[in-house]
């Protein structure tokens, strides 16, 4: 049967959904949520169809919820209760045009590319495997509209990727980019391989005891360009930024990922030590240099031998202090006992 906002052709076993308003930017109407529905029970009822793609016509996979829908969202028509009924009965229909996705009895797989926002996010998440072009990104916009996402992505995304990073995407609205990690890459490389400074007659030139035409031949060569993972949200991005060209270390921040997955300063909870470990499996597959800092409980060698080419055991204020404490310590045991004055101030012993 036709539909509005949606091609649906089932070719070799596989039932093809493509949303078809690209110069809308495949924005969900509410013909869309309707269309959801009738077109997986199509689906449900043809024999023929051994797995769905969900796809996508345009520039991007979609932008999410029309703007006109919130007119009906809005209706002030009728008492308060009636108004309240209806809006619930509006967002149940909404949910239950993804919830068809979650219930399908084949395999369903999203093929995203460029943008996929807001309601998009919902209806991936549904879906049983999500495959994406390179320049797809992905934003819970939601919240920079003053929404809750309540289509299915709170419900369903934490059991795809950490729960701290749902509640990351889900509080900030934003996405993270290979961009950063380019930017770093450019900070830190001469023009025009970079924006780094040249001035002549810059401090950073005289510990090299060389012209500045030595120092600009010698710097690329030992310069080491490290990127610090430290969110769960750059652990599911690690190829992306592999891929930047001139970066050469990726260093984990333990302490700083625990944070984003809701432990903060709990580096040792299970759920961290869990996704610590996958961190290391994906950035041993990068072939980069590994950069990270000794965990609590762990030693240097345990930490070197795990194939970390880069290990911080201390810092250096750390050391200082470490190194203080023990002079103060030394010198007091080893302090002569003096006679008390009588004319003396008193002062607490310290």
């Amino acid at each position: 049967m036709p539909y509005e906002t949606l091609d649906l052709a089932v070719e070799d076993h596989v039932a093809h959904l493509r949303l078809n308003r690209p110069k809308a930017l495949n924005t969900m109407t509410l013909p869309f949520w309707r269309d959801m529905v009738a077109a997986f029970d199509e689906i449900d009822e043809c024999a023929e169809a051994r797995a769905v793609v969900i796809s996508s016509t345009g520039r991007h996979f979609t932008a999410g919820l029309d703007l006109g829908v919130f007119e009906t969202l809005s209706d002030d028509r009728g008492d308060v209760g009636r108004r309240g009924e209806r809006l619930r009965r509006t967002v149940l229909d909404m949910q239950e045009s993804f919830s068809v996705i979650d219930r399908c009895r084949v395999p369903v797989i999203a093929a995203i590319q460029g943008a996929c926002i807001g309601g998009g996010v919902d209806l991936i998440s549904a879906c049983d495997i999500r495959l994406c072009a390179a320049d797809a990104f992905f934003c819970i916009q939601e919240i920079n509209i003053g929404m809750t996402a309540d289509v299915g992505t709170l419900q369903r995304l934490p059991y795809l990727i950490p729960s701290g990073l749902v509640r990351e995407l889900a509080y900030t609205g934003r996405r993270l980019a290979a961009e950063e990690a380019r930017a770093a890459v450019a900070a830190c490389n001469y023009p025009t391989a970079g924006i780094r400074g040249v001035a002549p007659h810059a401090a950073r030139c005289s510990r090299w005891g060389a012209r500045l035409s030595e120092y600009r031949q010698a710097v690329p060569k030992q310069l080491l360009v490290m990127c610090q993972i430290e969110t769960a949200e750059a652990v599911e991005n690690i190829e992306e930024i592999a891929a930047v060209d001139g970066l050469d270390m990726l260093f984990m921040g333990p302490g700083d990922i625990a944070a984003s997955l809701g432990h903060v300063m709990d580096p040792t909870h299970p759920e961290v030590v869990k996704f610590l470990d996958y961190t290391e499996r994906k950035l041993r597959k990068t072939n980069k240099l590994l950069g990270t800092v000794t965990r609590p409980g762990q030693t240097l060698k345990w930490t070197y031998e795990r194939g970390y080419d880069l290990v911080i055991a201390a810092s250096d204020a750390k050391l200082v202090g470490a190194g203080a404490q023990a002079q103060v310590d030394g010198f007091r045991g080893k302090l002569p006992k003096r006679p008390k004055r009588s004319n003396a101030p008193h002062r607490k012993a310290r």
